[in-house]
């Protein structure tokens, strides 16, 4: 007795739709979307990302190894680490903060046949610019060497040159928005997907 009940009816979320930058539906600005650089600056917060043509999907390296040897990645590019070259002789090496705080190198060693990737506290890898691919390429034991991977699988690997075919894709250097370069201490997020539940 005395209460009022009022009855809520859910709708689907119409989603954003964007004209000139802006959603019309409700005003938010368009999110930038993660694009690869054509060169590389030291001390530029980078994500460390390939394209899997086979899984249609951006991979971003997390910072995390499995078994020793190969990257893991996330395909939020807010959860990819910061990715740094910093400069040395005859080109640059490859780091990243980890969730302890301690800076990691990214290196690539030999084992038997295969090349792979790995980190550690010391750097061991000198990495130069292929202007050609638009990422770093590294020599180990007389093999022109790539980050990346081949087929569908998502986790970093070690390519060697003599093995490239179309279905491998190589890992590149992403950052937010037109190109324009975040300051490490920037932690960009991850596109925006309209999520609004109205209740009428």
């Amino acid at each position: 007795a005395g209460c009022t009940y009022v009855k809520k009816e859910s709708i689907p979320a119409t989603g954003h739709s964007y004209t000139n930058g802006t959603c019309t539906v409700c005003g938010e600005g368009e999110p930038a979307v993660p694009t690869y650089v054509t060169s590389v600056t030291p001390g530029i917060a980078y994500k460390l990302g390939m394209y899997s043509t086979p899984n249609a999907a951006e991979y971003y390296f997390s910072g995390t190894i499995i078994n020793n040897y190969y990257g893991a990645t996330d395909t939020n590019y807010g959860n990819g680490v910061d990715v740094y070259v910093e400069q040395t002789t005859g080109g640059y090496y490859l780091s990243f903060i980890n969730s302890s705080n301690q800076k990691q190198y990214i290196n690539v060693v030999a084992s038997g046949d295969y090349r792979n990737f790995t980190i550690g506290s010391t750097a061991s890898t000198v990495y130069t610019w292929d202007a050609t691919k638009n990422t770093l390429k590294t020599t180990v034991s007389g093999d022109v060497c790539y980050i990346g991977n081949y087929d569908a699988y998502t986790s970093l690997n070690i390519l060697k040159s003599s093995k490239l075919t179309d279905s491998n894709y190589l890992a590149r250097f992403y950052v937010m928005g037109d190109g324009a370069q975040d300051a490490p201490s920037d932690t960009p997020d991850t596109p925006a997907v309209c999520t609004h539940s109205y209740n009428t």
